[in-house]
């Protein structure tokens, strides 16, 4: 019996709450994709997954992830995300919220997009002014001061432009 879209985003949810990289890979079929789309190339295959889920626990800390499903059809999944934390390197709170897109096999993840609204929307600083928000480049980002985002992605300077 294969699981429904609700249990399945339960399933990754309390993976992802365990803190267990390991866990959170297993998720993946074994040439599983994994994009967080403006943070990090893909991660491809299930060691590759467990590495990043490592990276990313070790860098945030009172976590709580949250998703709810709205749609599926066929093999995709797609839900809204909610998470809340610390951010371990300069203690402080993180609110993320995106959209998670799951392209599962055999109740296995063959593919994961996640499209963090903040990232998507800071690229254009004329979204940014309508919205009343300040317009934040890619030197402003947060994560471009974390020291273990240059030693995980030495390549990220190149991305960064001027």
């Amino acid at each position: 019996m294969q699981m429904c879209p609700e249990e399945f985003v339960k399933t990754v949810e309390d993976a992802y709450r365990s803190r267990n990289p390991t866990q959170v890979a297993d998720l993946f079929t074994l040439d599983g994709r994994c994009y967080y789309i403006g943070y990090s190339p893909p991660d491809r295959g299930r060691e590759a997954i467990r590495e990043h889920s490592k990276r990313y626990f070790d860098m945030i800390r009172n976590t709580d992830l949250r998703f709810k499903l709205l749609a599926s059809q066929g093999n995709m999944i797609v839900a809204e995300s909610h998470e809340t934390g610390i951010r371990t390197h300069n203690g402080k709170p993180f609110d993320i919220r995106g959209c998670a897109i799951w392209i599962v096999e055999n109740e296995k993840i063959k593919e994961f997009r996640f499209y963090e609204v903040e990232v998507l929307f800071s690229s254009s600083s004329e979204a940014q002014k309508i919205k009343g928000s300040p317009v934040l480049s890619w030197n402003d980002a947060d994560f471009w001061n974390d020291p273990k985002f240059h030693k995980n992605y030495p390549h990220a300077n190149s991305l960064k432009g001027d």
